[in-house]
């Protein structure tokens, strides 16, 4: 015994066309899904891969910033020790013309007071 539905046109249609027609839409949906899923999964896939990639890059970029760190720290102390001592001896010099210009001040006392005298 067959039972008879209508289909949304008002046709009558059996039982079994029914399911049978049902069962194709649903086949058709989860092919659909699995398909999408399947695309999803290999779009992560990918995005992983381009995490990793991302994350090399990032840690061979730092281990060179480090390392231009280190030698830039490297040249301005010896710029600094190079200024010190470029320092030093403008100092030294500049002490050296003081005393000989505080001997002439002497001098020139000691030679203004004996024409005082």
């Amino acid at each position: 015994m067959t039972t008879e539905q209508t289909n949304e046109s008002g046709v009558k249609v059996s039982e079994i066309q029914t399911l049978t027609s049902r069962l194709h839409v649903l086949s058709t949906s989860v092919d659909t899904w699995n398909n999408r899923y399947v695309f999803f999964v290999a779009l992560a896939v990918f995005v992983a891969a381009l995490v990793l990639i991302a994350q090399f890059v990032v840690i061979s970029k730092s281990k060179e910033t480090s390392d231009a760190q280190s030698k830039l720290m490297v040249a301005k102390d010896a710029q600094a020790l190079l200024d010190s001592k470029d320092k030093d001896v403008k100092i030294a010099e500049a002490q050296s013309a003081a005393v000989e210009a505080n001997e002439g001040a002497i001098r020139a006392q000691k030679g203004l007071a004996e024409a005082n005298a």
